[in-house]
This record gives C-alpha cells, structure tokens and sequence, in this order.
C-alpha cells in the first residue's frame, strides 16, 4: 500500500472519492459567505494582555486557515471541471467543461 490508497478496493475506492469530492465542493460553497461575513463584520480584539507575539502567530494562522479554505477546494474542482469529467455533488452531477484543458486539470493536481 503506498501513502495516496488506502484501499485496493476499486468500488470502496470510487464511492470515497465522491464523498471526498462532494465534500470539497460544498467546502467551496461554504467559503463564500464565510468570507463575506468575515469581510463585513469588525474584527475582534486581541485578548487583553496577550503577548505580540501570539497576536502575530494567531494573525498568521488565521490568514493561512482562510488560503487553505480557498485554495483546496478550488484546486479540486480546477481539476475536476478541466479533466471533463466534472464533479460529483452527493449523488447528482455537475458538468465539467465542455472542450477539457488536461494541462490545466494536471497543474491543479499537483499543487493541490
């Protein structure tokens, strides 16, 4: 077994895929107003008497929750829309482009 299967089990294998992929995609849809919230609303103060440093450490991992909520996400679907096969949603289908572009889906798949 290498580090990327955990299964030999192809059906096992294609039902966790689409669980994984619906799960990303309603991930992206969550983002959005969890954005836009976060973009509207006045951020809170650091907790009194908290160390600069914290106050940074905290910051920088905030600012890094929010580019994996992005990023993630939308590598996959880059990938799953580019590669044609477009992307499984919990049982229904949303197409993937119509002329795929495999450079595209291959480059979202390996940085992501």
């Amino acid at each position: 077994m290498n580090g990327k299967n955990f299964t030999e089990d192809k059906a096992l294998k294609g039902k966790l895929m689409n669980v994984h992929k619906s799960f990303g995609v309603l991930m992206a849809g969550l983002a959005v107003p969890r954005i836009a919230l976060r973009l509207t609303t006045k951020i809170p103060a650091h907790l009194p008497g908290s160390h600069a440093i914290e106050n940074l450490a905290g910051n920088a991992v905030h600012l890094g929750m929010y580019g994996v909520m992005i990023f993630l996400p939308l590598s996959g679907i880059t990938m799953g829309y580019f590669g044609g096969k477009g992307l499984p949603f919990f049982g229904a289908h949303i197409p993937g482009a119509t002329e795929p572009n495999g450079a595209l889906a291959k480059a979202a798949y390996q940085v992501g």
